[in-house]
């Protein structure tokens, strides 16, 4: 039996039964007499019924009960072959044997959707979007909750239905609120094979810098097989009980699996960030965390179907690495009336994406099983010893390009330290000067005096003298060129990779 109370100490439980209760033994109908007797725990002794009529008074069930800001559930396990007795003359006379225990089981699983925004982010389905005047919404997709009766809780939705939310709840009886605390979620760590490696519980909070803590949302019903809450922004959170942890029939995914590559090892055990990017159709962009091994990873995505429009969706997949654990910063955040979870603050050391080709563009097929790969481009690796600039020819050196038949293009610039850097040359830079460019054929190059030179503005006072000095900062840029006849850094044309270096002379 599950009944909602308000919060308060109970002294006693009475259960009435009614004056006209009957008993049909071989198929005849006899009256039934009641008295009372129960044995239990949950807080009481085991004693009678001070009455000897249940009719009138009730089988009492003596407390204390305190009900403290949760559901307070006594399981009332009746005994029927204990209960009826017959006695000659007397008749059938039911004298209730009933066992009493509190639990600590599940309350129930609830299913709807949950919503917590501020109203800023999105449009809302347009089944909920009837109950709530069709305004924005943050995170309508599909939630499930588990509520336990120790006040913990778990929760998933469904644009990110392989991360459980762990936590606590408390029913504020007096205020009508659902408070909801101590919000976490495992980030999972994958290997090249698709297994978890590990897990690290990190606070909501944490993860996202809006997340309010707690979350209070008021209730305007709640029994033990719906649950409705209302969010800040005046929005009703329909949930409803289910049967398990799972999300309803009509919520589906597509499974995509990404296999991505880096050229060597050297980067094992970092992490990596996997990022799948919707083209054009509304829908947020999905992020999956993993651990380069070796060198490579697999990383399994589940994408809601209601992600995809019609049968197929394009969408672009790029990979960031990050060299150390703590310059990966996570957030979660709400795009388009979904939960996003990805980088805030990072410091990204390598991506696939490369500026100078087209993207990585798949197609997902709804309902299938989605397989794609994505490449790191193999880094040139500049290298240079700054202690040649003594003698201002230095020998640059990197590593040879897959596909570079096309040769190098090689630019030696200078930062712009000028008080007046518009007006010390010609060459349109603003922060960097270009000392020397030139095209090479080999993984080499040698930096002659001779070929430094910046253009003077004449009757300028500042005058660049035509070499490099002590304490100047120098960048070196290798571009490997594609053999297209145009070559333009800023509309990226011309080359397959760009990679760089910078020194202190």
């Amino acid at each position: 039996m599950m009944i909602l109370f308000p919060r308060g100490l109970y002294k006693q439980l009475r259960l009435v039964i009614s004056d006209d209760s009957t008993i049909v033994v071989d198929g005849e109908e006899f009256g039934l007499a009641t008295d009372g007797e129960f044995f239990g725990s949950a807080g009481c002794e085991n004693c009678r019924s001070s009455s000897t009529s249940g009719q009138q008074s009730g089988v009492k069930l003596d407390g204390d009960f305190y009900i403290n800001n949760k559901f307070f559930r006594l399981d009332l396990d009746f005994k029927p072959e204990e209960s009826v007795i017959y006695n000659k003359g007397q008749g059938y006379k039911m004298k209730p044997v009933i066992h009493i225990s509190d639990s600590s089981e599940i309350l129930g699983f609830f299913r709807g959707y949950l919503n917590f925004g501020d109203g800023k982010g999105g449009t809302l389905p347009p089944r909920m979007a009837a109950c709530s005047g069709g305004k924005d919404a943050y995170a309508v997709a599909e939630a499930v909750v588990e509520l336990n009766y120790d006040n913990s809780l778990r929760m998933k939705v469904s644009d990110y239905p392989n991360n459980i939310v762990y936590g606590e709840y408390r029913y504020n009886s007096s205020s009508n609120q659902l408070v909801l605390s101590n919000l976490k979620t495992d980030i999972p760590k994958v290997d090249i094979w698709g297994n978890v490696t590990g897990t690290e519980r990190k606070n909501l909070s944490d993860l996202q810098d809006d997340v309010p803590a707690p979350i209070a949302l008021g209730v305007s019903k709640w029994n033990p097989n719906e649950i409705i809450t209302v969010s800040v922004n005046n929005i009703e959170n329909k949930l409803y009980r289910v049967d398990n942890f799972n999300f309803s029939e009509s919520t589906t995914f597509t499974s995509l699996d990404v296999t991505v590559k880096y050229p060597d090892s050297s980067k094992s055990g970092c992490t990596m960030l996997t990022e799948v990017v919707f083209s054009g159709n509304g829908s947020p962009t999905i992020t999956q965390e993993s651990v380069i091994v070796d060198n490579g990873t697999v990383v399994h995505f589940e994408i809601p179907d209601s992600y995809l429009r019609g049968n197929s969706t394009t969408v672009t997949i790029d990979a960031y690495l990050f060299d150390e654990t703590n310059d990966y910063k996570r957030a979660f955040r709400y795009s388009g009336g979904h939960l996003t979870f990805g980088m805030h603050n990072s410091y990204i050391a390598e991506m696939t994406a490369n500026p100078w080709q087209s993207p990585h563009t798949f197609e997902i097929v709804k309902g299938e099983k989605n397989k794609a790969a994505i490449d790191f481009p193999h880094r040139l690796n500049i290298k240079m010893d700054h202690q040649n600039w003594t003698d201002n020819n230095p020998v640059v050196t990197w590593d040879a390009y897959p596909g570079a038949s096309n040769g190098y293009l090689v630019f030696v610039l200078v930062k712009d330290t000028q008080s007046n850097p518009n007006g010390d040359d010609l060459d349109g830079a603003e922060i960097w000067d270009i000392a020397v460019y030139d095209k090479v054929d080999t993984t080499e190059y040698e930096v002659f005096s001779n070929l430094i030179s910046f253009t003077e503005i004449a009757n300028s006072e500042f005058v660049l003298e035509p070499s490099i000095q002590s304490g100047d900062i120098i960048r070196v840029e290798v571009f490997v060129l594609d053999g297209t006849d145009t070559f333009s850094t800023r509309q990226h044309k011309g080359c397959l990779y760009m990679d760089s270096l910078n020194v202190v002379r």
